[in-house]
């Protein structure tokens, strides 16, 4: 309602990416693709795709699957949360504050404390299986949650 074009929304500027194609620097953003199989991890362009298209609306991109009615908000940069956050009149935490939130207070690895999984349970949507190409979608979950 206010105007504002989020950051996947804009063209980008062909001064920040030399050499590439100006075909290439449409609006867009990355989104995980499963791999077919095992990969070396430390390449991780294996597994992100650049969409054109792709933003908080369709965030797999417009050819893409529409995401479920409960897909959280994704591809929304810093600068599109701080002028949200602007535009209410608030102001975006600072990172301590953040963590801090995040853990609720709790100190440890993990918002919980230091077990991935304390008694077994599973605390949290984390990729369950090989990445990045098989994920068993422990309780049901796939992907973002």
């Amino acid at each position: 309602a206010t105007g504002y074009v989020k950051i996947a929304e804009q063209p980008m500027d062909p001064a920040l990416y030399p050499g590439v194609d100006e075909a290439d620097l449409v609006p867009g953003a990355l989104v995980f693709m499963p791999t077919n199989g095992p990969v070396e991890l430390r390449d991780w362009r294996q597994w992100w795709d650049w969409a054109p298209g792709a933003n908080w609306r369709r965030p797999f991109g417009p050819d893409r699957d529409p995401a479920a009615p409960d897909h959280p908000v994704v591809q929304v940069a810093y600068p599109d949360a701080a002028a949200y956050a602007a535009w209410a009149g608030r102001r975006l935490p600072t990172e301590a504050e953040w963590e801090y939130a995040a853990r609720g207070g709790v100190e440890g690895i993990y918002a919980w404390g230091d077990e991935v999984t304390p008694g077994g349970q599973l605390m949290a949507n984390t990729w369950q299986g090989r990445f990045p190409y098989r994920n068993d979608g422990a309780l049901g979950w796939r992907g973002t949650s």
